[in-house]
């Protein structure tokens, strides 16, 4: 397992406390959205979602440096 996967799994986990940051919601929320739709995708699909979640997260930057 990656440092990265780790690092979002260990958020999602600590996402269904009581006492979770909003952030931390936001991680179990995505990675729960992802269990529950990744099934019958194919790697192709797969592997788009993670580019997506990259550009999103840059065009986020991008937007927020102006």
């Amino acid at each position: 397992m990656t440092c990265n996967l780790d690092h979002i799994l260990s958020c999602a986990r600590r996402g269904a406390s009581s006492g979770a940051s909003e952030n931390e919601k936001h991680a179990r929320a995505i990675v729960q959205a992802l269990l529950d739709g990744v099934i019958g995708l194919d790697e192709n699909a797969v592997n788009g979602i993670g580019e997506l979640v990259k550009q999103l997260y840059r065009k986020r930057l991008e937007l927020s440096i102006r």
